[in-house]
């Protein structure tokens, strides 16, 4: 974006008002230079009523496999 390619990211998950995320925006576009870009996901209550009752599942992850070694290293 705007020849940068570097970043740092943020997520920010919060409750409020309906009307807030359209504020937010509004200050984010018009009064800081500083935001190139956001993403603002409104998510509704029953949805969020929906993921707290629904069982938490665990993902496990498998480690990488080590780099194949060249000839000649230990």
């Amino acid at each position: 974006i705007k020849d940068y390619s570097k970043g740092i990211y943020y997520i920010i998950v919060f409750k409020a008002l309906p009307g807030a995320a359209a504020e937010l925006e509004r200050h984010l576009r018009f009064y800081n230079t500083d935001v190139l870009r956001f993403m603002t996901v409104v998510i509704s209550e029953n949805a969020a009523k929906r993921e707290k009752a629904a069982p938490e599942t665990k993902t496990q992850t498998e480690p990488a496999e080590a780099p194949a070694k060249a000839e000649g290293e230990n």
